[in-house]
């Protein structure tokens, strides 16, 4: 599977810095944050994540997993180069819904987040079969991160 691991924060949310291993997904327009990876790594209440009205920016998507709700929030995101230096780019990330009435949505066996369009955009894809090994190289200027 094509995974990237990502440090992810959501200010305001979470509270420090947490790595995600992310799917890459040619087919998705955005970056996506599956309920059980909101909860177990950003530390998001599920009462909170489970309630719809909690939440301000909410947007409607369809795809592989079926019809599914997310709440766009400030979201920051490090990767790390091929000299080992953490890099931030600061955009918005979508956090799923847990809604409880869909199996499939409280495990992290059937469904991943995503890392789509969104933030593959300013990335050269670089996919090496015979390693298993998939790389992300900038396209555009990305701040290092220093904590």
């Amino acid at each position: 599977m094509p995974k990237i691991t990502v440090g992810v924060y959501v200010p305001g949310i979470s509270t420090d810095w947490t790595f995600i291993d992310f799917l890459l997904d040619t087919g998705a327009a955005s970056t996506s944050i599956h309920p059980m990876d909101a909860v177990g790594k950003l530390g998001i209440d599920p009462d909170a994540l489970a309630d719809k009205q909690r939440w301000t920016d909410r947007v409607g998507r369809f795809g592989v997993g079926g019809e599914a709700t997310y709440f766009r929030v400030p979201t920051r995101y490090l990767f790390q180069s091929d000299t080992g230096q953490m890099l931030l780019h600061s955009t918005y990330g979508y956090l799923g819904h847990l809604d409880r009435s869909k199996p499939r949505n409280q495990t992290l066996e059937s469904l991943e987040s995503l890392i789509g369009w969104d933030l593959l955009q300013i990335f050269r894809i670089v996919a090496d079969y015979s390693q298993r090994r998939i790389e992300l190289h900038p396209t555009v200027h990305l701040n290092p991160y220093t904590p």
